[in-house]
């Protein structure tokens, strides 16, 4: 589907046109192999699965290639019914037939979907590897929306990603929470064998852009990483059925910046 008319990119000025161009031959540029990212939110209701959401439709719109979004922690919302309206096999599902990867939720993006374990059916850190290493052999990109959960399957997410993202919000809570989370993440990243870490921050209403990103930048060059900002936008607030083509041509923009850091040098 085009990219255009799916609404991850919207056509404008020729100085906007030339930026996006270059934003594009990023995104699409040849990768060293299958990519797994992992995101892992700083906080609780930070965005994390809204962010996962957000990238995993972005790399779908804009590559030609399989996009699997995981959710790993047991008990989360259903990602494929906020996506499509309709929930996807879990990742429960996907251990009963032994292991395999089951067919999961193809929405019309591109993009397929694997929903969490219900919570009182998690799955164990080994399951939790088995499962990222079939995806890896089979989609060319992995989301795995970890949540806040930075032991067992956040854990387990991080020491096989590629890239590793840290969400927050633009708040002086949100900022002290990242510090936090990763001062914890500090030894498993930035090193050119571990994963490259990218701080990935949701702005307020009303929140002032430049002194938002001062800060996330010197956080993010911290553990050698990078800090990337989204928008605010309305349509993401209320939690509801996330339509691409309903955001903000500055969301849109945000997601595709988080693209580029992801795929970028990698």
């Amino acid at each position: 589907m085009s990219s255009v008319v799916f609404g991850i990119v919207n056509p404008g000025s020729a100085a906007v046109a030339e930026r996006e161009r270059r934003v594009l031959a990023t995104v699409r540029g040849r990768q060293p192999g299958p990519q797994m990212v992992a995101l892992i939110g700083a906080g609780n209701r930070v965005g994390t699965s809204t962010t996962a959401a957000g990238l995993a439709l972005t790399l779908g719109a804009l590559r030609r290639e399989n996009v699997l979004l995981m959710a790993v922690v047991a008990g989360g919302a259903s990602i494929g019914e906020r996506l499509s309206g309709q929930r996807a096999p879990s990742t429960a599902d996907v251990r009963q037939v032994g292991g395999g990867m089951v067919d999961p939720l193809m929405i019309p993006s591109g993009v397929h979907v694997i929903d969490a374990a219900p919570y009182n059916n998690p799955l164990s850190r080994t399951a939790t590897a088995e499962m990222l290493d079939n995806s890896r052999n089979k989609y060319a990109f992995t989301v795995v929306d970890a949540a806040t959960n930075v032991e067992d399957a956040g854990m387990t997410s991080i020491a096989r990603a590629d890239r590793v993202v840290v969400v927050t919000l633009g708040t002086p809570q949100g900022l002290g929470a990242a510090q936090g989370a990763l001062g914890r993440l500090r030894p498993r990243v930035g090193t050119p064998m571990q994963p490259a870490v990218v701080l990935t921050v949701l702005l307020p209403p009303g929140g002032s852009r430049a002194s938002v990103q001062s800060s996330a930048d010197q956080l993010a060059a911290a553990v050698g990483g990078i800090a990337v900002l989204v928008p605010y936008d309305p349509a993401l607030a209320t939690g509801g059925r996330l339509d691409p083509g309903g955001l903000t041509p500055d969301t849109r923009r945000g997601y595709l910046d988080l693209a580029v850091a992801i795929t970028a040098n990698a």
